[in-house]
């Protein structure tokens, strides 16, 4: 179950998914390549600046990708309520009608 997973940890909003997309696939690729031309071309001390640089931005994503997660989440429960809501109403509109 969803909840469960989400309860465990196990549910990363930034690994789902990614596998089958090409254009995420193509990316991490051109990133690798990227990153052998740095090696190549930077003194270490400049490598080890385009790590951390790397470093954080991985954690911005990870970051972004979790509260967009959360504020999907979120809503959707918000949605649910509100059908839920609406249910409710119409059934006991109805049950007035019959009575």
């Amino acid at each position: 179950m969803v909840l469960d997973a989400i309860y465990r940890g196990e549910l990363l909003p930034c690994e789902n998914n990614m596998e089958g997309n090409g254009r995420h696939k193509q990316a991490g690729k051109e990133i690798e390549q990227l990153l052998k031309d740095l090696r190549n071309n930077l003194s270490e001390e400049d490598m080890a600046l385009v790590d951390q640089m790397l470093e954080q931005t991985l954690i911005i994503c990870d970051t972004e990708s979790s509260d967009a997660f959360q504020y999907g989440f979120s809503t959707g429960l918000l949605l649910m309520q509100e059908v839920q809501e609406i249910l409710r109403k119409r059934v006991d509109t109805a049950a007035q009608g019959i009575f």
